[in-house]
């Protein structure tokens, strides 16, 4: 109950993190029909700019719509970047579950929206609210343009759930080093979330334990992994879904369509 709850119109799900959250190389897609009514901002799950700063991302840390600003029907239509992501399973998983918990076919009345606001080959440092680029602006920027198009539709908007997909490009880090800035991105959000929708409760965070390459190199004991771990037991709002390794993979670290949809 300390957690914001599935109340509202429009219930937004955000991933923030690296190329998993981005869905990288989530091929073939699997969620090519709409589901449940679940819906997405625009005409994808990701940011118009998802590359690297300082490779083709010379645009502005802003969350960029793809098309209309508007909500459309959740899918992954193969095309280009738009993947598979996590997202897609997550949230037909759950919107499948919670028309069979109130035992009806459809439910008008509160949605689901799914966003990924990821960029890939980040540290956790990167992702910190006022880093030098200061990528974490694509959460309020979302927020706040998921706002106007919920307004416009004339339902209430509110963000129930943080995806949080990072820690690859952190492997050689210390649980000590990991840990405080990962509350500190959550903790961040919380309070941005509070503040752009209104909710008195902040969102629930959902993260995967990383996968480690090869524990021959590994020279931090498991840092990062340990982070996520400690995190999920201690603190009052994170869960953890589970490790990533038993996955279908990309043999590069990212997940294929399936390996993402599970």
């Amino acid at each position: 109950t300390w957690v914001e709850r599935v109340v509202r119109k429009y219930n937004h799900v955000i991933i923030y993190g690296q190329s998993l959250g981005a869905g990288s190389e989530g091929q073939p897609t699997i969620s090519l029909a709409a589901k449940y009514g679940n819906l997405m901002l625009g005409d994808k799950t990701t940011s118009v700019n998802n590359a690297m700063p300082g490779a083709n991302n010379a645009t502005p840390p802003t969350f960029q719509v793809t098309g209309a600003s508007v909500f459309n029907p959740l899918i992954a239509d193969g095309a280009g970047v738009s993947n598979e992501t996590v997202l897609h399973g997550a949230l037909n998983t759950f919107r499948r579950m919670w028309l069979a918990y109130w035992g009806v076919e459809s439910d008008t009345t509160r949605l689901m929206v799914g966003t990924g606001a990821a960029i890939g080959g980040q540290d956790i440092a990167s992702l910190q609210s006022g880093a030098a680029i200061n990528l974490y602006n694509r959460l309020p920027s979302l927020m706040t343009q998921a706002l106007a198009v919920a307004t416009t539709a004339g339902g209430s908007y509110g963000v129930p759930a943080f995806l949080w997909l990072q820690g690859e490009s952190d492997q050689t880090r210390t649980e000590a080093y990991y840990l405080p800035l990962m509350r500190a991105i959550y903790a961040a959000f919380c309070a941005d979330t509070i503040a752009i929708t209104g909710q008195v409760n902040p969102p629930a965070m959902f993260t995967y334990q990383t996968v480690a390459p090869n524990t021959n190199f590994d020279t931090a004991n498991l840092g990062v992994q340990m982070a996520q771990l400690t995190s999920a037991t201690v603190d009052p709002g994170v869960f953890m879904i589970g490790p990533s390794y038993p996955y279908p993979d990309s043999n590069n670290l990212h997940l294929a369509a399936n390996g993402y949809r599970w």
